[in-house]
């Protein structure tokens, strides 16, 4: 009886061993650029990892690498970025030592920072961008840009986790369309990383959200960040609460604007009565809601007992603004509001 002719990587099939000696679930992935799955269907190996055979099997052939995420593998969660600038800024709002904990792998569009967790879930978006996007036309033979178009938007941070997978390094280059390689970069391999404490998870995660800078988070968005919440402060929030719900989806701006407030870039804020210098800012949370600091001490809504700021929400400021502190009858009107959603 013939036997299968090997026709793989030897280098590739012993990444792939290896990542499994490690206890990490791994797929073999199609090298047509698209990096998906080369398995019509993959999903037990994310509650059970690869036999030894089906490694051989899978990687008899060209195929690339993909290690599966979640608790299948051990706690491990990727945070994945799509823009290669933001690493550094990352790293520098973590503690050095929880950074140096960290394995750091460059793709081809951004970054892969690795590391195991007793608490893991599922996929999530981190942060997402909207940025103007360049208009060009041919001129001469050459692309000219004639200007820009209103907003192009993506998703600058995600996770990879429960249910996820990425390309791993020991792939070939051909798995991704640019066929550049993942590489490891700094900090410990996958092969080395120790497991970090959920307080340490929530720290990360936070730093990657801070990234967001979407003006109009999708509903999708703010559902995720209020999933993420939930998952690493491991309380409940009850949305069915008008002032919950007004929180996560109250108008700020169009709250202050009402009420004299200015601004020229909806983050910087100009009290009433006064025609520059900034007054407050409208930030967010660690959940995505929208809150305003306030600086002034010449508004009702200023800092008290000799703080030097004050935190508003949505709830508070309309609270404060239209119904002269009167809870009752802003929930009132927010519950009204909440049935014609």
């Amino acid at each position: 009886m013939r036997t299968k002719k090997f026709c793989g990587c030897p280098e590739v099939r012993n990444f792939a061993l290896r990542y499994v000696e490690h206890g990490y679930s791994v797929i073999p992935l199609r090298l047509d650029g698209s990096k998906g799955p080369a398995l019509d269907s993959w999903k037990e190996y994310t509650k059970r990892l690869p036999t030894s055979t089906e490694i051989n099997e899978w990687f008899s052939d060209p195929v690339g690498i993909g290690l599966v995420c979640g608790p299948v593998s051990s706690g491990l969660e990727i945070i994945d970025f799509d823009m290669h600038q933001l690493i550094w800024p990352f790293l520098a709002m973590l503690p050095k030592e929880l950074g140096n904990q960290l394995a750091k792998y460059e793709t081809p569009g951004g970054w892969h920072v690795a590391y195991r967790c007793a608490e893991v879930c599922g996929n999530r978006k981190l942060a997402s961008w909207e940025t103007p996007t360049s208009v060009s036309q041919q001129k001469n033979g050459h692309r000219e840009c004639t200007g820009f178009e209103p907003i192009g938007k993506g998703v600058r941070i995600e996770t990879r986790g429960d249910s996820g997978y990425i390309v791993a390094e020991g792939s070939p280059m051909s798995v991704h369309s640019s066929g550049l390689p993942y590489c490891h970069y700094m900090g410990p391999t996958l092969f080395e990383i120790e497991p970090i404490e959920p307080h340490e998870r929530t720290a990360i995660w936070q730093a990657a959200m801070s990234f967001d800078c979407a003006k109009r988070e999708s509903a999708a968005i703010k559902r995720a960040k209020q999933q993420i919440y939930r998952e690493t402060h491991n309380v409940n929030r009850d949305e069915s609460q008008p002032w919950t719900w007004f929180d996560s989806n109250g108008d700020i701006p169009g709250i202050l604007r009402n009420a004299g407030w200015q601004s020229i870039d909806e983050a910087h804020w100009t009290r009433p009565g006064k025609s520059n210098g900034t007054s407050a800012t409208l930030g967010r949370n660690d959940i995505g809601e929208p809150i305003l600091t306030v600086f002034s001490t010449s508004t009702e809504l200023g800092p008290i007992n000799g703080q030097s700021h004050r935190s508003i929400g949505a709830f508070n400021l309309l609270t404060a603004i239209q119904f002269d502190g009167d809870r009752k009858e802003a929930a009132r009107t927010v519950r009204e509001m909440m049935k014609g959603i």
